[in-house]
């Protein structure tokens, strides 16, 4: 779930079919993880909404959303995603702040 000034969405994998559902309301499920605390949440806690994507796979399911925040000077994406049936997140950042946090020099 994603709780904003405004409104919450929530994001729930259906492993049936290896969808996701995402709708404006409060969480239902018994489990809920509080991720502010962790990378790149924690950087988030803040920023507004960008853009926001439906993914669709190659048999036309809907698997996954990619949701893009930000402030000026900075943003990020996360693409909440179900993965062998269950709920599994990634993070994009900028290519530069990729390399940074490898230590590599480019």
């Amino acid at each position: 779930m994603f709780r904003f000034e405004r409104a919450s969405v929530v994001v729930v994998a259906v492993p049936a079919d290896d969808t996701i559902t995402v709708a404006l309301g409060e969480a239902t499920l018994p489990i809920v993880h509080d991720l502010s605390g962790t990378h790149p949440w924690s950087t988030l806690l803040g920023c507004g909404v960008l853009w926001s994507w439906r993914l669709t796979n190659q048999r036309n399911y809907t698997d996954g959303c990619q949701i893009e925040f930000g402030r000026p000077g900075s943003f990020w994406a996360v693409q909440p995603m179900c993965l062998a049936s269950s709920l599994t997140a990634l993070s994009l950042g900028p290519i530069d702040r990729l390399w940074n946090q490898s230590g590599s020099s480019g």
